[in-house]
């Protein structure tokens, strides 16, 4: 009885320990990401790329039809421009601009993220989560550069997307990564 009490309160503090600080979390499902982990994908991988660079595909989500060549991508990762294996945990992000008119970069209007989770949790997606990120008119940017993560897995906005895999087959030469 004694045991299992110390135990408890030895799993207890773990937990309050891992939620407060923010730490990455290995879950049964896979790497748990907070919103600490996600505002740190800040190290620039590829900035202002518009056209195919970075595959034929942009902002073509939500059933809108937007090439490459209307848009901006700048593109981040959480980790100092990794070489080689992609370690679970490393996170790269993409937030998605139009393109104005005369060529210059418009509104921000999707970020995209995703993460590398451990062997075997979405091998058809090359075991990544994926997430789609809306901008909210109340998000301060400056705190949070990638915008608010869905705290919810649902495989819609944030999980195992299978739209987001398939596009993303197309760089399985690369780890799924479109900017290897």
């Amino acid at each position: 009885m004694k045991k299992t009490i110390i135990t408890l309160i030895i799993a207890s503090a773990y937990v309050v320990f891992v939620f407060a600080s923010g730490f990455t979390v290995i879950q049964k499902d896979g790497i748990q990401t907070t919103q600490k982990d996600i505002d740190m994908s800040t190290t620039p991988v590829k900035l202002s790329v518009t056209g195919t660079p970075l595959g034929d595909v942009s902002i073509a989500h939500d059933g809108r039809d937007i090439s490459a060549d209307s848009s901006f991508r700048d593109s981040y990762t959480n980790m100092s421009l990794p070489k080689g294996e992609i370690k679970p945990g490393t996170i790269f992000t993409k937030r998605a601009y139009l393109r104005k008119s005369d060529g210059s970069k418009g509104n921000l209007e999707m970020i995209f993220a995703m993460i590398k989770q451990k062997k075997g949790y979405y091998p058809a997606g090359g075991d990544w989560e994926y997430i789609s990120i809306s901008p909210e008119k109340n998000t301060n940017y400056k705190v949070h550069p990638n915008g608010m993560l869905p705290q919810k897995v649902d495989n819609d906005a944030r999980g195992k997307i299978t739209f987001c895999g398939d596009c993303h087959k197309k760089a399985s030469g690369s780890d799924f990564v479109f900017t290897n």
